[in-house]
């Protein structure tokens, strides 16, 4: 779904996505650069094998 960039709805919805794509709480992605660019930053909290074991299953 595309959310507009107003009242922080497009970083919500980022971040949802992330969160649901690996796994996580969506509380555990938080943008950390970029949150009124089109291009963001996202730190997403946990083990980093985990995670890079999960993104490698995403796709290429």
């Amino acid at each position: 779904m595309v959310e507009p960039p107003e009242d922080g709805r497009a970083n919500r919805a980022a971040c949802a996505a992330i969160a649901e794509a690996l796994g996580v709480a969506p509380s555990a992605v938080t943008v950390v650069q970029g949150a009124s660019a089109r291009e963001k930053t996202l730190h997403v909290a946990g083990d980093p094998r985990a995670l890079a074991e999960r993104l490698g299953a995403l796709g290429p």
